[in-house]
């Protein structure tokens, strides 16, 4: 797992930032950051989770632990949502796959009375 500089460079496309305002907000120099994304070097820890932050992102994503580019906010959750994932990270990808199917089917089944 490396440092996926394709991800930065979208993101930061995405968001219509320059190489010039994340250098500022970095406090390097802008070939600094042109050297991030061609990974001729890589950033120190302390300027990738600055940079997943500016972006909008986790370092998770920036380094390729997962393809999920926003950050999972588990303090909303129930206590119940919390269990559902509890027992889905414990289980194989397989399994997983099969839950999540399950449990989209009992949703479709209880429609908006699930809801109440």
């Amino acid at each position: 797992m490396g440092l996926r500089t394709e991800r930065i460079v979208a993101l930061r496309k995405k968001y219509g930032l320059r190489q010039k305002d994340i250098a500022e907000k970095l406090g390097v120099p802008q070939h600094q950051i042109s050297k991030y994304e061609n990974d001729q070097v890589k950033p120190p820890l302390d300027r990738l989770v600055l940079m997943a932050q500016m972006l909008g992102t986790t370092t998770d994503y920036l380094l390729g632990a997962t393809d999920i580019p926003e950050p999972q906010v588990l303090e909303n959750l129930s206590p119940h949502e919390l269990a559902v994932i509890d027992m889905m990270h414990n289980q194989d990808e397989a399994t997983q796959r099969k839950m999540a199917e399950t449990l989209r089917q009992m949703v479709a089944i209880w429609g908006d009375e699930g809801a109440k």
